[in-house]
């Protein structure tokens, strides 16, 4: 049995693109909510709850951020890796264009 591997660059680059837009897109409702949970504290401080509120936004704002962060670099590697596979099936067309030049 013959197994092909095949990539296609333009499924990286849609991937990337995905997960570059998600990533954007979970940005502003993130920093809403760890502003509200923060801002909500300050207006419960005498609660029990308020200070819950403030470790919620203080546990979950680098979480999120990270997350964000992580969204954008598996985007740029699989944009780096689509320009890679391409690079590579160029150098091989060129190789095999020269051996069929001699």
């Amino acid at each position: 049995m013959s197994e092909q591997i095949s990539v296609d660059p333009a499924e990286l680059r849609a991937s990337a693109a995905a997960a570059r837009s998600i990533g954007e897109e979970l940005q502003q409702p993130g920093a809403a909510a760890i502003a509200a949970s923060r801002s909500t504290s300050g207006e419960l401080a005498g609660w029990s709850i308020g200070g819950e509120l403030q470790s919620l936004a203080q546990g979950w704002d680098p979480v999120l951020g990270k997350l964000t962060e992580r969204l954008a670099t598996t985007a740029s590697a699989l944009e780096a890796s689509a320009q890679g596979h391409e690079w590579n099936d160029d150098q091989i067309a060129d190789a095999w264009r020269k051996q069929g030049q001699r």
